[in-house]
């Protein structure tokens, strides 16, 4: 009913809080449809219901209005990890080849280079975050903090997967704070634009100074063997983020809003 009601160019309204809830579900346990139903049949029910009203719409709508189709040129996916990857497979094959590239913030899958599947004939290229935004000047200022997380011991947006040891404070296991549930994650402020432009000497290679792990070295050296242009072009694609929010502390939030998209035209977010 949801999915078919924005098919129908339905519209949604934000409920107050206070007002409480329109409809009330019941599970009763065994007898519930949704509870049987497999995540990977609900995973492809969205993945069609996103590319109906998104990819394929937005298609029509720019070609009605003889607009530049952004969409069919491609678009990028935020996040290597397995949401990702699963909102790829589950496409069709002809939208799955608009997906330029994958983003994340993990050196790991950056150096790995790229997402291969063996039943496909494409790789699909894993790069850092930063190449997406649109602002050179925060781009520059981006890419400098990724550079410096081999100091800093930070990781712009990362969930550290890591179970917390659980402390004994005597306390009741049941607290508001019962942190051995929770998934640790780092917090780190996306860099504040600067006021000076980066000069035309100034390069997306590895600064000097820094001892870089062979990890983050391997990573830029994959990367640039994408060359400058296809590097230069994420600043002005389309996004679609396979990440979930609300669990970095903010910071997720902040590096999605440094890339200079604008939420529901060229970012969509798919968690």
């Amino acid at each position: 009913f949801f999915y078919a009601h924005l098919h129908a160019h339905g519209r949604l309204q934000r409920m107050a809080s206070s007002i409480g809830p329109l409809v009330t579900y019941r599970h009763r346990a065994g007898m519930s449809q949704s509870s049987s139903t497999s995540r990977k049949l609900l995973l492809q029910l969205r993945v069609k219901a996103f590319e109906d009203n998104i990819l394929l719409q937005q298609q029509q709508q720019q070609q009605h209005e003889h607009n530049h189709n952004r969409w069919k040129r491609g678009f990028v996916v935020w996040g290597a990890g397995r949401d990702g990857k699963d909102f790829v497979k589950s496409m069709r094959p002809e939208l799955r080849d608009r997906v330029v590239c994958f983003v994340d913030v993990d050196d790991k899958k950056i150096a790995a280079g790229h997402y291969w599947n063996p039943n496909w004939e494409k790789k699909i290229p894993i790069v850092h975050f930063s190449w997406l935004a649109s602002n050179p000047i925060q781009q520059e200022e981006l890419h400098n903090s990724w550079m410096n997380e081999d100091q800093s011991n930070c990781v712009h947006g990362r969930i550290n997967k890591k179970r917390p040891c659980p402390t004994n404070n005597g306390g009741d296991d049941d607290n508001d704070n019962d942190t051995s549930r929770v998934k640790d994650t780092t917090t780190c402020k996306v860099p504040e634009v600067s006021s000076t432009p980066p000069t035309e000497n100034s390069t997306r290679d590895s600064p000097p100074l820094l001892l870089l792990s062979k990890q983050k070295t391997t990573a830029i050296v994959r990367t640039k063997s994408l060359g400058r242009d296809f590097l230069k072009s994420l600043g002005s694609m389309p996004v679609v983020v396979c990440v979930a929010m609300y669990r970095t502390n903010g910071v997720l939030e902040s590096n999605v809003k440094s890339i200079g998209r604008t939420e529901g035209l060229d970012l969509w977010h798919f968690s």
